[in-house]
């Protein structure tokens, strides 16, 4: 691999998703074991708050570069060591996300009893083993029966389902968007969420790179559309999703897209979880709150749902 190969394949890393980091790994081999390495001692060295502080100072870093290389406005031999470093730091937190997602595997490792499987599976799917839309009442209740909550909640996430949408939060939502014509889902996974607006009368194009690791199921609605390149296209005046990747290179994009007048995301109060925050601090022509009623309405609690609605500033 020659030096322009290289950069090239450094920017994949420090610029694209999962995928990306995990086909460059041969590449990058040393810098992938002394981040393994460094991983592993922050985790070792540090309690739960100080690394999940130091997890938000590490992409507030590489969020830093990532402005930088995309202003272009340093040498390119300053470039290049800039470059190289947000490759280290993407890696480091690569390392330690993943050790950390391996780490809960472990504590909620506890065997599924048959009867908590039928149980989530009759409560999140249907017959056909597509995801259902729960009123939150039954929801709640249901969810009491559930022994192993943590392993439920886990095994979920290992088929990309970060939160499950009771009728309550689809029709919030639908109160939301109706006053909006065009309307994009970025990121959206096996789509479920655009397919209950649909249902009730909204209608989203959903699109998704659809490159994640998880063992998602895309439908045909679906389109494989990568968000930035989503955005050109459509032109949205709306723009959704649901667990956006922590420290991803597209929300600052929907902040930048003109036509976007109201963006709503799906995070988690732990900030190092889902979601660009350092985008959402550093934009300044939309507006941020929480609307605390929707948030309240999404399934399971543990992951500590957060609904962001951001406006833009007219």
């Amino acid at each position: 691999m020659n030096t322009q190969q290289k950069l090239i394949a450094a920017s994949k890393i420090v610029f694209g998703g999962l995928a990306d980091i995990q086909s460059e790994e041969q590449n990058f081999q040393k810098e992938w074991k002394h981040a393994d390495s460094r991983a592993l001692d922050l985790m070792k060295s540090m309690p739960p708050d100080k690394l999940a502080e130091a997890i938000k100072n590490m992409e507030q870093a590489l969020n830093q570069k990532r402005n930088i290389l995309k202003s272009g406005n340093q040498s390119p031999k300053a470039m290049k060591k800039i470059l190289l470093g947000a490759v280290d730091d993407r890696l480091l937190l690569y390392q330690i996300h993943s050790k950390l997602k391996t780490l809960v595997k472990h504590i909620s490792a506890k065997k599924i009893s048959k009867l908590d499987l039928w149980i989530a599976h009759k409560l999140f799917f249907n017959r056909y083993s597509v995801r259902r839309c729960p009123r939150l009442g039954i929801a709640k209740l249901i969810w009491r029966i559930i022994k192993n909550k943590g392993a439920v909640a886990n095994l979920l996430q290992e088929h990309g389902i970060y939160c499950v949408y009771t009728r309550e939060f689809i029709s919030g939502l639908v109160r939301l968007l109706k006053p909006y014509g065009r309307i994009l889902e970025v990121a959206a996974g096996d789509g479920a969420l655009s397919s209950e607006l649909g249902m009730a009368g909204v209608k989203v194009h959903a699109t998704d790179n659809k490159n994640w690791d998880k063992n998602i199921r895309y439908p045909d609605r679906v389109e494989d559309l990568d968000a930035s390149a989503a955005l050109k296209v459509d032109g949205p005046q709306a723009v959704l999703c649901s667990w956006p990747p922590s420290g991803n290179a597209f929300e600052k994009d929907i902040f930048e897209t003109p036509s976007v007048e109201l963006y709503i995301a799906i995070v988690s109060r732990h900030e190092y979880a889902a979601g660009y925050f350092a985008a959402y601090k550093e934009q300044s022509t939309f507006s941020m709150e929480e609307d605390a009623d929707l948030s309240g309405v999404l399934f399971p609690p543990e992951p500590q749902h957060r609904v962001l609605i951001f406006r833009r500033i007219s």
